[in-house]
């Protein structure tokens, strides 16, 4: 759970682990993100701790973490009884993770879904990976994660070059998303994926007046501890000319990014 955070960022912080995270303002990522990473005293070592599915504020808001929880099964790891996604809620994931988060690029998370795919249909008493196709695709639904899954899925298929029966894929291929998940779609997998570009996403996704302004506010005008840490700012010296710095570089970025826009005469 996301309240549990500091609790596991300070236990793992007795092992060695360190947050690499930088908030614009205290509460704000865990408001608006989806993880942490934590590296360890070894150099390849590290550890990420996820409280939601994606970093977007579009899911964030309308896919409470309640929600995500009621997918949560007991499995049996080292020895220990722990809860992780039943089958179905694996799959969306995976596919969401796949193509909103990497988008659509990695063997390793094809080879993940190519994985769970050759469990379809299989008989849950002799399969705890057996996936029922119906319950996969009404979470897609329910969750508003029909594309992703939709590409997901085929890109799995063509690139293990796995015997899918046709009837089940041509049913995932007639699901039709959600308006409000089709806008989402098309912002999270924008060729345009700069800073500016994905604040602007992210504020129109936000629900509510108020949390627009507070996000907005935040960002424009970050906490000292983050400004610091961020510009290198020596101790003693004043932070606004850092912050009339940061809004005005941000506005000559949305200006050039304008400029440059398809079509635009030079």
């Amino acid at each position: 759970h996301k309240a549990d955070l500091p609790r596991a960022v300070s236990l793992l912080g007795e092992l060695g682990y360190r947050a690499e995270w930088r908030e614009a303002q205290a509460g704000l990522g865990l408001e608006y993100e989806s993880q942490v990473e934590l590296r360890g005293p070894e150099p390849d070592w590290a550890v990420e701790l996820h409280w939601h599915l994606l970093d977007a504020a579009y899911y964030i808001d309308r896919l409470p973490e309640a929600r995500l929880w009621e997918e949560a099964v007991p499995i049996r790891l080292a020895e220990r009884e722990v809860l992780a996604f039943r089958p179905e809620a694996t799959l969306v994931h995976l596919a969401a993770h796949y193509v909103l988060h990497h988008g659509g690029h990695g063997l390793l998370w094809l080879h993940d879904l190519a994985q769970l795919l050759r469990h379809v249909q299989a008989d849950p008493a002799a399969d705890p990976w057996a996936v029922n196709w119906d319950g996969a695709l009404a979470l897609a639904g329910r969750w508003q994660l029909v594309l992703p899954l939709q590409r997901a899925v085929e890109d799995a298929i063509a690139g293990a070059e796995l015997a899918f029966p046709a009837d089940l894929r041509q049913r995932l291929r007639e699901l039709a998303p959600a308006r409000g998940e089709l806008r989402a779609y098309r912002a999270l997998t924008s060729p345009r994926r700069d800073v500016i570009s994905r604040f602007y996403q992210e504020l129109v996704m936000i629900q509510g007046g108020r949390r627009k302004l507070r996000y907005l506010w935040h960002n424009l005008f970050p906490a000292r501890d983050y400004m610091v840490e961020r510009y290198a700012i020596p101790a003693g010296r004043a932070v606004w000319p850092y912050h009339v710095y940061r809004v005005a570089k941000g506005l000559a970025d949305l200006a050039g990014r304008l400029l440059r826009r398809p079509g635009r005469a030079p």
